[in-house]
């Protein structure tokens, strides 16, 4: 949906089109008083601008001058614009005493000397041949588009982009009328907007035209004298009224950017004014555990430690393993691998761990880059340390070697890739983000272990094709019966390789879709329980069952392996 902000402008737009029937009220709506004002609060105080409306009495388009055409204002040649979005950014030409057919980029040609050398923020465009949903669209000028770097999201009805967080932020919201209830509404943030005219050395003028009349009863308007009503320099227009019939009040506003190129400049090289979190860490400095602040000055590092005696900013802070549970819920926005965490297109935490008591820890330099809305999450996780760093963040971060000792679920992950990048023939990967997002469960809480055993389901139960398998089984003389599915066809070929247990099967396989069918896939009866104590009561943790599945799971699947006599 589009912002907040531009539903707000949308309903003030239809209030103040409203026409009223009752005499005393249409007399004063026809003064444009409210459709004044509902300018100049949008200029004055909306953190989103109206760029273009069009509703059964008012019309509304702004266009973007070099400040090198437009000052001084010369308010006469303003006053004649004729203009509307439903135009080009380029078109053929012939003739103007030059020979053949040539391509003419956007002007704005319509009688003003000023709005020459002007340029659209929008295009409304309509297919032609259709009419109805969908036969008109916006599409908003390639400069700024590219500059801003937005793209369009119809879930918004916007122009939008990621901000810090990782959320869609809409910087132009479009209403579009699909029916004659319905008004166009174009409205663009302030701060992109204002930033873009800056770096442009160019303002804005929007046109407006109000006609205020009741559409029924209007016979035509009468020959009585305009007005030229001056609000300010800046905003100025002309005014008709017919009396009791109705009235018109046709302008402009120019609206300049609230800074200039050098104020954008100066501030790309300004330190940035931001909050950081005080976290309790391991000063292995100084040997003690202590607060320790994320700004850049309460920290040091080996190059210039021999100045002061500041904790390091390798500084490891410890937190409950919860903290992890907002990134593995919300797949869409956040990527969390064995050492890292990303949001899209906006902040990425690298060299997290997890130590021997299970908490999770990540370093005060890292830290220091999420947001701080973000280093608030952390915060409200943070705790004094059980125990040192992982061994394996030790080795990596501090001795830049190697780790051999790799938990079970990144060697899975490794002969899954392997098998995928080799094309075998019994098994699919179904789909990368899945590899990408099963992740040890690290808490106490029995959905997050369930997600990850479901996760574990689909990625290699679900990859195994059974046409292959029945195949091989075929070649091999192996009877099966056609109602079986892969596990069990694959439990009869490692079986024929291995008939030294009779009792022999593919637990580990049968034992994930068992969890996924009774745990996750149902509501947590008698059974789910059971299924529950059983993993909690052999390995304590849900991170270590998981961890004891997925070895188990790839012996399994080196033994299917061996079955096809792949060499991969």
């Amino acid at each position: 949906m589009p912002s907040f902000l531009h539903k707000q402008l949308l309903k003030g737009l239809k209030s103040i089109d409203y026409c009223p029937e009752e005499t005393a009220p249409y007399l004063e709506w026809i003064q444009g008083e409210q459709h004044l004002h509902f300018l100049q609060q949008n200029t004055a105080n909306d953190n989103e601008l109206i760029i273009y409306a069009s509703d059964k009495h008012t019309f509304v388009h702004t266009l973007v001058v070099p400040n090198e055409f437009l000052f001084p204002i010369d308010a006469d040649d303003l006053l004649g614009w004729s203009m509307n979005p439903f135009t080009h950014a380029a078109c053929y030409v012939s003739g103007g005493g030059e020979p053949g057919v040539r391509v003419e980029k956007e002007s704005c040609d319509d009688g003003t000397k000023t709005l020459r050398s002007a340029k659209n923020l929008i295009f409304m465009r309509s297919i032609e041949g259709e009419t109805g949903a969908g036969s008109t669209y916006c599409e908003v000028a390639q400069e700024f588009s590219h500059l801003t770097g937005i793209h369009w999201k119809t879930s918004q009805r916007a122009f939008c982009k990621y901000d810090e967080n990782g959320d869609l932020k809409p910087i132009v919201s479009v209403t579009l009328k699909e029916d004659a209830d319905e008004c166009y509404l174009v409205t663009i943030d302030r701060e992109e907007l204002n930033y873009y005219l800056a770096a442009s050395n160019a303002s804005l003028v929007r046109v407006y035209d109000f006609t205020l009349i009741n559409y029924d009863g209007f016979s035509g308007w009468t020959s009585r004298p305009e007005e030229i009503i001056e609000l300010s320099e800046n905003f100025i227009f002309r005014k008709k009224n017919d009396g009791g019939a109705g009235s018109y009040l046709r302008g402009f506003e120019v609206i300049p950017p609230p800074k200039s190129s050098a104020d954008l400049e100066a501030n790309w090289f300004a330190t940035e004014e931001r909050d950081f979190a005080d976290f309790v860490a391991f000063d292995w400095r100084n040997k003690v555990v202590r607060k320790i602040s994320t700004a850049p000055e309460a920290t040091t590092n080996y190059f210039v430690a021999d100045q002061n005696d500041l904790p390091f900013e390798l500084s490891p802070a410890f937190f409950r393993p919860e903290v992890l549970l907002k990134y593995k819920t919300d797949r869409e926005k956040y990527t969390v691998t064995t050492r890292s965490i990303s949001c899209r297109a906006a902040w990425s935490l690298r060299g997290y761990d997890v130590n021997e008591a299970g908490q999770i820890h990540a370093y005060i330099c890292d830290l220091a880059k999420l947001p701080y809305s973000e280093q608030l999450h952390w915060l409200g996780f943070n705790e004094e340390p059980k125990t040192g760093i992982s061994d394996r963040a030790f080795a990596n971060d501090f001795k830049a070697e190697y780790f051999d000792n790799e938990e079970a679920l990144i060697l899975l992950k490794r002969l899954l890739n392997t098998w995928n990048k080799n094309s075998i023939g019994f098994w699919k990967l179904r789909d990368q983000e899945l590899v990408d997002h099963i992740n040890i469960p690290r808490t106490s809480s029995q959905d997050e272990w369930a997600e990850a055993v479901m996760d574990l389901s689909k990625l290699i139960v679900e990859g195994f094709l059974v046409k292959p398998i029945r195949l091989r089984l075929t070649e091999l003389e192996i009877e099966y019966d056609n109602q079986e599915r892969s596990i069990s066809l694959l439990e009869k070929l490692v079986k024929n390789f291995d008939d030294t247990d009779e009792s022999h099967g593919l637990k580990a396989l049968r034992n994930i879709q068992l969890i996924r069918s009774k745990v996750k896939g149902h509501s947590a009866g008698d059974e789910a329980k059971k299924i529950i104590q059983k993993a909690l009561d052999e390995h304590e943790t849900f991170a270590v069952h998981f961890e004891a599945l997925c070895d188990d799971v790839i012996n399994e699947l080196q033994a299917i392996e061996a079955c096809f006599q792949v060499d991969v």
